[in-house]
C-alpha cells in the first residue's frame, strides 16, 4: 500500500518497534561556536571526568579541517577527543565546536535519547557552550542481499522504480535534500555491490551486495544562533528524530517491517 502521509511536513506517525532493525549507525550531534582558542587536554578534562564511568575508553585523533580564506583553500590540523564505552559500541566525540553521540548497536529510541540528554547536561556543566549553531541526528540502515532476497519487495514503489525495471543494477545511489517542518532532511539511498559503501567511516563495506538508507535530519542556526539549553536541544533532537523516522517509513513497506521484527 502506497504511503499517503507527507514525510517532510506532515504530522509524526507512531513508531513501530523492530526487534532486528538493520540500523548500522545512529549519530546525534550538536554544533556550537568555537569555545577555545588553543584547545588541549585541559579543555576536555571536566567533561571526561563527568562521563568516564559510562565511557571509560579515551582516544585522541588528529584530523584536518578545510579552511576557506582570502588566499584560497587550506588545511588546518585539529583534534577530536573520543570517549568509548567498555564494549566499544558507543562513542562520544568532542571538539571545540561540536559534541556527538553515536552507536553501532541501537536498541531503542528511549535509551539513545536518555544517553544523549545526559551528555548534553554534562556538556553544559563543563564545556559550557553559550549558543548552538546546528542540531542533527542521522540514521543509517543497511540490508545485506543474501539468500535470494529481493530488496525491492521491501520498499515502497517510488523507492525502486529504476531497479525494479532493471533488475541487473549493481550500483545506484540517489540523494535528496529538502526542507522539513523542523529544518532540513538530507537522505541518500541505493543499491551497492559487494564491498560497496557510500561512506566508509559511517557504513563500513560488507562482503555482500546491499541496499542502504542514510537519513540526516537537522536544523541550522548559523545566521541567528540559538541559546544553549539542555532541555531545548534535547527536545529539538527528539523532533528531528521523529522526522527522520517519518522519512524511513515513507521508504519501506509492511514487508520490510515484518522481516525485521515487527510484533516479534
Amino acid at each position: 500500500m502506497s504511503k499517503t502521509f507527507d514525510p517532510l511536513q506532515g504530522d509524526f506517525i507512531d513508531h513501530i518497534p523492530l526487534k532486528s532493525a538493520p540500523l548500522v549507525r545512529v549519530i546525534a550531534q550538536v554544533r556550537f561556536p568555537d569555545v577555545t582558542v588553543n584547545p588541549d587536554r585541559i579543555f576536555v578534562s571536566g567533561f571526561q571526568k563527568a562521563i568516564r564511568k559510562r565511557y571509560p575508553r579515551f582516544v585522541e585523533e588528529g584530523t584536518q579541517n578545510i579552511v576557506l580564506g582570502p588566499t584560497g583553500v587550506s588545511m588546518s590540523p585539529s583534534v577530536v577527543y573520543r570517549f568509548l564505552d567498555a564494549a566499544n559500541v558507543w562513542r562520544v566525540s568532542l571538539t571545540p565546536n561540536f559534541m556527538s553521540l553515536e552507536t553501532k548497536k541501537y536498541e531503542s529510541g528511549n535509551d539513545f535519547a536518555d544517553r544523549y540528554r545526559e551528555l548534553l547536561g554534562h556538556l553544559a556543566e563543563t564545556v559550557a557552550p553559550s549558543h548552538v549553531a546546528r542540531i542533527g541526528i542521522r540514521y543509517v540502515d543497511q540490508v545485506q542481499v543474501t539468500g535470494g532476497l529481493n530488496v525491492d519487495d521491501l520498499l515502497e514503489r517510488h523507492m525502486s522504480e529504476v531497479s525494479g525495471r532493471l533488475p541487473n543494477v549493481r550500483h545506484m545511489v540517489s540523494e535528496l535534500e529538502a526542507r522539513s517542518k523542523e529544518g532540513m532532511v538530507l537522505a541518500r539511498w541505493g543499491h551497492l555491490p559487494e564491498q560497496g559503501t557510500h561512506d566508509p567511516e559511517i557504513m563500513p563495506p560488507v562482503e555482500n551486495a546491499s541496499w542502504f538508507l542514510d537519513v540526516d535530519s537537522y536544523i541550522g542556526y548559523e545566521s541567528e544562533l540559538l541559546e544553549y539549553d539542555t532541555n531545548k536541544v534535547a527536545g529539538i533532537t527528539h523532533e528531528l528524530a521523529n522526522r527522520a523516522y517519518n522519512f524511513f517509513r515513507w521508504c519501506v513497506n509492511d514487508h520490510f517491517l515484518a522481516k525485521f521484527g515487527k510484533d516479534a
